[in-house]
């Protein structure tokens, strides 16, 4: 798939997502442009830098997902700065790394723009440990969108096996098979920072 075939439909995930969990809510402002932003931030390249350019979020944006539910973040926010967050003291921590999101855990999500696909990584929150979520930020966005579509319309939200949140194992076993389109690396990664 292209950037923009990508980028579009990771957009209209989140529009279904809000329009799931919350019928009344107002439009978000979150869109797809065609026409590349104006970036300042010389920081970004490959995939990421696309993502900013055709992604138009004025504020942290959150999906309306009720499992793995993601605070993208806006250029210029504070939450994407590794000093401001502490992270400079974390050894395994490069200057290559972009924050782009975190969980409603606070776990963060990042690529290492030194390679042109951006590979996504995770931190959960307590942790040092850095897990490999996927090798591609666009297939990173992919998956998202897809996750998103699996719980909105074939699970129709309905995702939890009880009142104690714990999640249906149909579902469960549906996100998991949507992991063989990444590396065992990612594979494993995911399955930690969703499952944990």
């Amino acid at each position: 798939m292209n950037a923009k075939t990508i980028l579009t439909n990771w957009v209209a995930s989140f529009h279904l997502s809000i329009s799931k969990s919350n019928p009344n809510a107002q439009p978000a402002l979150l869109a797809y442009t065609a026409s590349p932003q104006a970036i300042c931030q010389a920081s970004l390249s490959g995939e990421l830098l696309t993502y900013y350019q055709h992604i138009v979020l004025p504020h942290s944006c959150l999906f309306g997902n009720r499992f793995f539910n993601i605070e993208w973040i806006a250029l210029g926010e504070d939450s994407r700065n590794p000093d401001y967050l502490g992270l400079d003291c974390l050894p395994a921590w490069r200057e290559s790394y972009q924050i782009f999101a975190q969980t409603l855990g606070e776990d963060l999500i990042f690529c290492d723009i030194r390679e042109a696909r951006c590979p996504v990584y995770g931190l959960i929150s307590g942790n040092d440990r850095l897990l490999l979520l996927s090798d591609s930020l666009f297939d990173f966005l992919a998956f998202y969108a897809e996750l998103t579509r699996l719980q909105a319309i074939e699970f129709n939200g309905a995702i939890f096996a009880d009142a104690q949140f714990n999640l249906n194992p149909e579902f469960a076993n549906s996100v998991r098979a949507r992991f063989q389109h990444f590396s065992p690396d990612a594979q494993a990664g995911l399955a930690r920072f969703m499952f944990s």
